[in-house]
């Protein structure tokens, strides 16, 4: 009896585990069923928790209820009839959806939302913003937005207004022919189906909710359209359309992992002005912001001189790089310059170590300390520019 009983123990112990079925886990806010393991389902608790704390006090609104989350990694470990059949399809994909079902009681009604994610932490962030949104509003505003905001909470990181999306996600949009604000937000891309349709609508709410040329106006927009009230992205910005679809196209152009969208703002007030024989114009350039006004308006064919007093560093612990006089430097961390003529805007040009320049085209002249787009907010320091006329063209 020993042996048989010693012979049984043998093989039990060699047979293969059964894969463990979806569990239960739960934090603050959030209740997950999930098939992943403890240790993944409790970092993402934690992640969801970050996230939702940001969103919340984003828009102002605290969470009041737990938010369900049904998280699969492999669809064969859940038991037939654990996942709403109207899920399945996202699921199967590989995808996310948020399904919210509305109760009535009297002139109340009461959203229970459940999100279904696949195991990505974007994803379940993703829908994790829809169905707070849902509790929160009992609605999530126009898809533009609803998918843009989504986005921008499975992106957010803590104390981080500069751009934290995945790279493929920034060189998908760089790569790609421009849409514009009006096609985005008057739903002429189609609905959203892949994360390269997310993408766009991201795009346009981190430029709004970050450029503070915008960004005042933003919020307000977007609580009134999750509330229904009323409100319209033409009558809020349609004084500034013609300047916001210029941005918009700039920070396609440049957006990486870093790129801060406010440090890149564009001054849309400042004034220029074409300088006369022995008048210099004097400016202040600072290190760690984008394309700054000069207040120059230079002409086509007209040539320039360009002397500078101070210094800056590219990183906290680099030497300084000191100018004096026409010692400019084309080089990183030299002055470089751009000219924008009716919203269109020259090819870059360094100003090399004459200090001298000849006008491309007419304009008015935008000035930079010449470093990588996306590690402005390490640098220091600030340059006096004084820029006069030479000889007449």
């Amino acid at each position: 009896m020993m042996r048989v009983l010693a012979f049984l123990l043998i093989i039990l112990s060699t047979q293969p585990t059964f894969a463990q079925g979806p569990q239960r886990y739960e934090s603050k806010n959030f209740v997950m069923r999930t098939d992943v393991p403890k240790d993944e389902a409790e970092e993402l608790l934690k992640k969801l928790e970050t996230m939702l704390a940001i969103i919340s006090r984003y828009w102002g609104v605290p969470n009041r209820r737990q938010i369900e989350c049904v998280v699969v990694k492999d669809l064969s470990k859940w038991p037939a009839g654990s996942i709403d059949p109207r899920a399945m399809p996202a699921m199967r994909a590989g995808q996310g959806i948020t399904l919210a079902d509305f109760q009535r009681r009297g002139n109340q009604v009461r959203a229970q939302a459940v999100a279904y994610s696949a195991a990505r932490t974007s994803t379940v962030q993703h829908e994790a913003v829809h169905a707070f949104s849902y509790y929160s509003f009992g609605h999530c505003g126009p898809e533009w937005y609803s998918e843009g905001m989504a986005e921008m909470g499975s992106h957010w990181v803590e104390g981080a207004s500069s751009v934290t999306a995945p790279r493929h996600i920034t060189q998908y949009l760089r790569r790609s022919e421009p849409k514009s604000v009006k096609d985005i937000t008057t739903g002429k891309p189609g609905k959203a189906t892949s994360w390269r349709d997310y993408a766009w609508r991201w795009a346009l709410c981190h430029l709004l909710a970050n450029n503070e040329n915008y960004s005042r106006k933003f919020r307000p927009l977007g609580l009134n359209m999750l509330a229904k009230k009323r409100g319209s992205f033409t009558g809020t910005y349609g004084k500034q359309l013609k300047e916001l679809e210029f941005e918009f196209e700039f920070f396609l152009n440049h957006v990486q992992p870093g790129f801060d969208a406010n440090r890149c703002r564009w001054d849309w007030g400042a004034r220029f002005k074409q300088p006369k024989p022995g008048k210099p114009f004097r400016s202040t350039v600072k290190a760690d912001r984008g394309w700054q006004p000069s207040g120059v308006r230079v002409e086509e064919g007209q040539s320039y001189r360009l002397t500078a007093e101070g210094s800056w560093k590219l990183e906290e612990e680099s030497d300084a790089i000191t100018f004096t006089g026409t010692k400019i430097g084309s080089d990183q961390g030299g002055i470089e310059a751009v000219i924008m003529n009716r919203m269109d805007l020259t090819e870059p040009f360094a100003v090399d170590d004459s200090g001298s320049f000849t006008a491309v085209e007419s304009g008015d002249l935008y000035i930079r300390c010449r470093d990588n787009w996306n590690a402005l907010a390490d640098n220091s320091g600030e340059v006096t520019v004084l820029i006069e006329t030479t000889e007449q063209k």
